[in-house]
């Protein structure tokens, strides 16, 4: 029984894993699966297991969306929480009630 119990903990927390990675889809095809930590500067913050930390251009992401909400903190100080995506270089970002903002480079701060 305490053998069993450990098995179906182990399973919950590898599927939980698994359901938080993410792929980032570059320009020249290949795909980067892992974690997404942030925006800096122009870039995304990619966390993968076998590499470590990417730090990877916008301009060179054909597609991403996070598979948890994120937020987005816009340099005028206001902040919005959604699921990111960036898709053939729109940012937008999807509230919880479903409503889709555009976001432009210029006013995003991280």
């Amino acid at each position: 029984m305490r053998h069993a119990r450990l098995g179906l903990i182990l399973l919950v927390l590898t599927t939980a894993a698994l359901a938080r990675a993410e792929e980032i889809h570059l320009k020249d095809g290949n795909i980067v699966t892992g974690t997404f930590q942030r925006l800096l500067g122009g870039n995304v913050v990619f966390e993968t297991d076998s590499l470590g930390t990417l730090t990877i251009p916008v301009d060179k992401v054909e597609s991403f969306t996070t598979s948890t909400m994120a937020f987005v903190v816009f340099k005028d100080g206001r902040a919005e929480q959604g699921i990111f995506s960036l898709k053939a270089g729109v940012w937008q970002l999807q509230s919880a009630a479903g409503t889709t903002t555009t976001l432009s480079a210029d006013e995003v701060l991280a």
